[in-house]
C-alpha cells in the first residue's frame, strides 16, 4: 500500500479541466453552468492509499532484464579498470503523524509578513525550531495541524491526537502560568491566542461550549497583557502579540456585552510611542471603541418604555461622536489597507454582487473588516435610539423629519458595510487559508444578524452569507463557522447561547480545568 497524499475532492470533468468545483450536490455549480454531467465526488480517504501490489511484483522482474541487457553490453564495450564508486540506494524515512501536523498548519496559518505591520504568525516558524518537543508551543501547533488533518481525511484517530496534545499543550501552559517570570514570557501568551484559535477550529460537542472555552482563553490574555505591562510593548513581537490580543479581546466584549478592560486602552495609548515598520490605525480609535462598548454594556440595545428623554439624547449624542470619529479613521485611511475592485461579468454563487475585492494580504482585508465590525454595531445601536426618541420624546414634526434623516443615513452605512464585507469574502476564501477563514467568522456572523427592526437585510444577502460559513467550516475546518451558521439559521444571538462569567478577566487554575 502506498500513501498517496491528500487528492482532490473535485468531480471528473472539473478535474480534468483544471478548474475549481465548489462540490455542490447533486451537482456542480461549474457542471450545471457549462451543461456537462456531473459524476458527483470521489470519497478521498478510498483515494489515500492504492494497492501496488502489481507494481512491485512487475518491478521484482526488471533485474533480470537489467542484468541480460548488461551482459550483452559488456561483451561489445571495454570496461575502464578505475570505475566510479557505487552511490548508495536512496533510503526513505516515514513522515510522522506530528510533523504532517505541522507542515498543515505552517500552511494555513502562513508566516509571509504584511506589507503594512507585522503579524504574530510571522514569528512563529523560528519560535517554534529553538522549541523542545514537548514545549507548549510545539504542543499546540500540533494538536491545531493534527485537529486539520482529522477533518480533512475524516479520521477519527488524528482528531483523538490533537485531543491529547492540546490537553497536553493546557497543562504545561497551566504550569508556566503558575511562575510568574514564565507567565511574562512572548511565548506563553502566543500559547494561550493559539490555544483558544483550537477551539475556534475544533467545536467540540456541544458546540457552543468551544465558543465559551474560547473566550476563557481570551480573558486569560486579558489577564496575562495586566501582567506584562508596558515592557511587552518594546519588541515588534511583543506589539505584534499585543495587537492579535487586542482584537479576541474586544470582539469578546461585544460578544459577552462587557466593556473594553482598561489594560487594552492603556496599552493602545502606550504603543503609539514605538512604532517604526508596525503601524496600527486601530490604535487611532481604541478611545471610541471603548467608549461605544461601555456605553453599550450599561444601555440597553432596545430602549425599554420608561428610558428618560435626557438619557436618550445623551446616548444619541455619544454614539454620534463614536461615528464621527470612526467616518475620520476611514477617511485618513492609508492606501496600502484600500482594495482592488475586481468586476464579474456572470453571475457566480461565489461573488454576491457583480464585483468582489482583493486585499494585498487576508491581514490588511481582517484589520479593514474589523472596522467595519465597529461601525455596523454603532450605527445599529445609533439606529435603535434615533427610533425610540422619534416615537416617544420627538418635540415637533421638524424634529421627526430630521430624526429620520439621520436613522436613514445610519442605515444607509449600515448596508454599505455589509456589502463591503460581502465584497472581501470571494478573494479571501480563493486562499483557502484557514487564518482566512477565521477571520471571517465574526463580521459574516454579525453582517447577517442585525436586527430586521433596525435595518432590513436582504434575505438574499443573508442566505449567502450563511451559506459562507457553512463553507468555511466544511472546507477550511473551522467548525465554529458552522456553529454560527446554525445560529443565523435558528435566529438565535450569540449571548443567548454562552455561558460566560462576565465578571472576571482573571486567568486562574479552574478556569483552565474548564477548557480540557
Amino acid at each position: 500500500m502506498g500513501y498517496f497524499g491528500l487528492p482532490s475532492k473535485a468531480c471528473s470533468p472539473c478535474r480534468g479541466r483544471r478548474i475549481k468545483c465548489d462540490l455542490s450536490t447533486p451537482a456542480c455549480s461549474q457542471c450545471v453552468r457549462s451543461h456537462r454531467t456531473c459524476f458527483g465526488y470521489r470519497n478521498p480517504v478510498d483515494l489515500l492509499f492504492h494497492d501496488q501490489s502489481e507494481d512491485v511484483a512487475c518491478k521484482a522482474q526488471r533485474p533480470k532484464r537489467a542484468s541480460q541487457r548488461r551482459k550483452a553490453a559488456e561483451s561489445t564495450i571495454i570496461v575502464p579498470k578505475c570505475s566510479s564508486p557505487t552511490l548508495p540506494s536512496p533510503v526513505f524515512f516515514p513522515i510522522s503523524a506530528e510533523t504532517q501536523a505541522s507542515c498543515f498548519f505552517f500552511s494555513n496559518y502562513p508566516s509571509k509578513s504584511s506589507k503594512t505591520y507585522k503579524t504574530m504568525y510571522e514569528y512563529i516558524p523560528a519560535l517554534y525550531c529553538t522549541e523542545s518537543s514537548d514545549s507548549p508551543l510545539v504542543c499546540i501547533v500540533t494538536a491545531l495541524g493534527l485537529a486539520g488533518l482529522s477533518y480533512h481525511t475524516d479520521t477519527s484517530g488524528l482528531g483523538t491526537a490533537a485531543t491529547a496534545w492540546y490537553d497536553r499543550a493546557l497543562r504545561k501552559t497551566n504550569y508556566n502560568l503558575r511562575h510568574g517570570e514564565l507567565a511574562k514570557l512572548d511565548r506563553t501568551l502566543l500559547v494561550v491566542l493559539l490555544l483558544g484559535l483550537y477551539e475556534t477550529n475544533t467545536c467540540r460537542t456541544p458546540s457552543y461550549q468551544s465558543i465559551e472555552s474560547a473566550l476563557t482563553h481570551v480573558k486569560g490574555a486579558t489577564a496575562l497583557l495586566d501582567l506584562r505591562g508596558d515592557k511587552q510593548l518594546e519588541t515588534d513581537f511583543g506589539r505584534a502579540l499585543f495587537t492579535q490580543a487586542r482584537t479576541q479581546i474586544i470582539t469578546g466584549c461585544y460578544q459577552t456585552k462587557t466593556p473594553v478592560p482598561d489594560i487594552v486602552v492603556r496599552l493602545s495609548l502606550s504603543s503609539r510611542c514605538h512604532y517604526d515598520r508596525i503601524i496600527d490605525p486601530m490604535g487611532d480609535i481604541i478611545l471610541s471603541i471603548s467608549s461605544f462598548c461601555n456605553t453599550k454594556a450599561e444601555i440597553p440595545f432596545h430602549p425599554p418604555l420608561y428610558q428618560s428623554e435626557s438619557v436618550t439624547r445623551d446616548t444619541i449624542a455619544r454614539y454620534a461622536a463614536i461615528t464621527k470619529s470612526f467616518e475620520h479613521w476611514d477617511q485618513t485611511l492609508a492606501d496600502g489597507f484600500l482594495p482592488t475592485i475586481v468586476p464579474v461579468p456572470n453571475a457566480t454563487p461565489d461573488v454576491l454582487s457583480d464585483h468582489y475585492h482583493v486585499y494585498s494580504d487576508i491581514w490588511i482585508a481582517g484589520f479593514v473588516n474589523n472596522y467595519r465590525a465597529n461601525s455596523i454595531l454603532v450605527h445599529e445601536a445609533l439606529v435603535s435610539q434615533l427610533c425610540f426618541l422619534q416615537s416617544h420624546h420627538a418635540h415637533d414634526v421638524n424634529e421627526i423629519l430630521e430624526l429620520e434623516d439621520q436613522i436613514v443615513r445610519s442605515r444607509s452605512i449600515i448596508l454599505s458595510e455589509i456589502e463591503a464585507v460581502c465584497a472581501s469574502v470571494p478573494g479571501l476564501l480563493q486562499t483557502k487559508s484557514a487564518a482566512a477563514g477565521v477571520g471571517l467568522l465574526w463580521i459574516l456572523y454579525l453582517s447577517a444578524q442585525v436586527a430586521p427592526a433596525i435595518v432590513p437585510v436582504p434575505e438574499k444577502t443573508r442566505r449567502w452569507i450563511i451559506g459562507r460559513l457553512e463553507k468555511i467550516g466544511a472546507e477550511m475546518g473551522v467548525r465554529q463557522a458552522s456553529t454560527l451558521a446554525a445560529l443565523l439559521r435558528e435566529e438565535l444571538h450569540i449571548w443567548s447561547v454562552l455561558k460566560v462569567d462576565q465578571a472576571s478577566i482573571g486567568w486562574t487554575e479552574e478556569s483552565m480545568v474548564t477548557c480540557v
